[in-house]
């Protein structure tokens, strides 16, 4: 009896693949629909559009094959996006190169393993099916490597590419030829913890990072407040003593020449100190993670930048196109999961921090007036700038102390529903101009808390309203909401579990700045931090392990270490002295060497 291609593919996958087999027996692929091609082969429509030509399909592993060779010569290794039913990749697996198959759809993957003859495929190729693409390629060598994309896929999995391109891009780039980034902070505000959740995202991706933090200087600044009582004249001592902090900030780029630096909303550049900045010819970009509505000096900053980034765009993008702002790009606030998780709080921390009912953040003007229609319910509220005297000043369980962002993390575990309302100055309620998110919706979301957000028409795109997260758009839908989730445990948990699982593979700060590198990178090219002239740290750990490949006991010992950071002789003595058993000579020479170093 002659075996189907159904069981064919099963068998090799049965062999070879038990994941994807597993992957394959857990649901169906009623959204593709197969015809035969006019070659006799196997071809499919998927939610109408035809990802194969109807005529000839194997004449496009042809074209790939023509693709592949506009890269340079040297190429062995190709990661693809999109299989399909594999006629494509013919040709480049009999050209020796070692291919990664990526497929975002596990319908179009099912479909493939019961109408297509794959089986070389699932022999030959790595192939990675679902959302674990990204992470395929960010732990991949991407030496000698290039990207494709079977573009029919572009039309329907736009976003999961993007994401796959930003990680190449990125990756392939630091791991050529390194990065060396400034990163401005803010003396104080709510972009403080988003520029260091920054920079732990970009020293995660392997680049050199070095901080002007000028949150250092904050307790001389807020001690202006007590110099005198005449408002003008604290305005006056504050603008000088953030005018002198700004030129800082050149002068240290002149002493550290980074290739790139990047620059947080509300960091104390002025004028003066943008211009001197710009004349090193070192790239600026600036991450505005403000409202441009009531944060006007973007109209003095942008201009003078080479990239900026936004958390709106619409109206805000016509207006920096009429200001002539070049390199303008949407990039939405973030979670840090390294921060942001789920946390098993003790009884004390969930009655302290717990309640039916909870809010967290300052308290603006449309917030002490909406709040008024909550107090009946077991509503606690936490932050500052809130009137203590008022009724919902009384429900603020911190005086408007400033709390640590770890306890943050607890009232958003604690609280059986987080309220999420965007701040505004200008309304007594909930902004009717929804234009921007705040990082809230995806740091109780990271933390596996389960949330209601004032509606915002640019949520849907980051977040599912009614699956990921809820929202609201009255007082009234509000408290019916409320009354519906609190008596509700498993949806709220159901909720909260598939924004969790959105904001790690969509929405962390890791994913957010590979896409304002791979912007960068594409368009600076070699000319990014002054091209072959520009030199790199050694230090870097796979540099050492790849410059010192012949000595085995040292490679051993290096892989002990994050491969893409820099070595510290500290740490590695801290490990050293942490093991057991009897030094090798790798070990030795890292003591003596400890012992040998001279202070900066």
């Amino acid at each position: 009896m002659q075996t189907s291609i159904r069981e064919k593919n099963l068998a090799f996958l049965g062999k070879l693949r038990p994941d994807l087999l597993e992957l394959y027996e857990s649901g169906g692929n009623d959204g593709v629909e197969t015809v035969t091609s006019k070659s006799s082969l196997p071809v499919f429509r998927y939610r109408g559009t035809a990802f194969h030509s109807l005529y000839k399909p194997e004449e496009e592993a042809a074209r790939f094959v023509n693709t592949l060779k506009k890269f340079s010569s040297d190429v062995e290794k190709a990661w693809v996006f999109g299989m399909g039913y594999a006629h494509h990749l013919r040709s480049l697996m009999d050209n020796g190169v070692e291919l990664t198959v990526f497929e975002p759809s596990e319908e179009i993957f099912r479909s493939a393993v019961d109408n297509a003859d794959i089986a070389d495929v699932i022999e030959r190729c790595r192939i990675v099916v679902g959302s674990g693409f990204v992470e395929a390629i960010r732990n991949a060598d991407l030496k000698n490597g290039c990207l494709l994309i079977h573009r029919p896929y572009l039309r329907f999995f736009e976003s999961e590419f993007l994401k796959i391109e930003s990680a190449f891009v990125v990756r392939s780039y630091l791991r050529e030829k390194g990065l060396r980034v400034m990163l401005v902070g803010p003396i104080y505000g709510g972009s403080e913890t988003t520029f260091r959740y920054a920079a732990a995202a970009l020293e995660n991706l392997g680049v050199d990072v070095s901080l002007f933090d000028a949150s250092e200087f904050a307790p001389a600044y807020l001690k202006l407040d007590g110099v005198t009582s005449n408002d003008v004249h604290r305005r006056q001592l504050k603008s000088i003593f953030s005018g002198m902090l700004g030129e800082a900030v050149p002068a240290r780029a002149d002493h550290i020449k980074p290739d790139l630096i990047v620059v947080m909303a509300q960091a104390p550049l002025e004028i003066s100190a943008m211009q001197r900045l710009k004349k090193l010819k070192t790239p600026i970009a600036y991450w505005f993670v403000e409202n441009f509505h009531s944060m006007k000096y973007w109209e003095e900053i942008a201009p003078m930048c080479d990239y900026f980034f936004t958390i709106q765009r619409g109206e805000f993008f016509e207006k920096l196109k009429a200001a002539h702002v070049r390199n303008v790009s949407y990039l939405p606030q973030a979670a840090s999961p390294a921060h942001h998780r789920p946390l098993r709080l003790n009884a004390a921390d969930r009655e302290h921090y717990g309640s039916n009912l909870s809010f967290m953040g300052a308290g603006y003007p449309n917030r002490q007036h909406f709040f008024h229609g909550l107090l009946d319910y077991d509503f606690k509220v936490w932050g500052t700038e809130w009137d203590l005297n008022s009724e919902v000043g009384l429900r603020l369980q911190n005086k408007n102390v400033r709390l640590e962002p770890g306890e943050y993390i607890k009232i958003f575990s604690a609280s059986r529903i987080n309220l999420n309302l965007h701040s505004s100055t200008m309304h007594a309620g909930i902004d009717p101009v929804g234009d921007f998110v705040n990082p809230r919706v995806f740091e109780i979301a990271a933390c596996g808390g389960f949330s209601l957000v004032d509606n915002r028409d640019e949520l849907p795109p980051l977040m599912e309203p009614g699956r990921e997260i809820e929202t609201f758009s009255t007082l009234a839908e509000l408290r019916e909401k409320v009354e519906y989730y609190l008596g509700r445990q498993d949806d709220r948990r159901k909720i909260a579990q598939a924004g969790r699982k959105r904001v790690l593979e969509d929405h962390t700060f890791e994913y957010r700045m590979e896409e304002l590198l791979k912007i960068i990178i594409l368009n600076e090219g070699d000319s990014l931090g002054g091209g072959a002239e520009k030199k790199y740290p050694r230090n870097v750990v796979k540099n050492m392990m790849e410059e010192g490949a012949d000595d085995a006991e040292l490679v051993k010992f290096l892989e002990n270490f994050n491969p893409i950071k820099k070595f510290n002789i500290e740490k590695a003595v801290e490990k050293i002295n942490g093991g057991n058993g009897a030094l090798d000579r790798a070990e030795l020479i890292l003591l003596m060497m400890n012992q040998l170093q001279i202070p900066e």
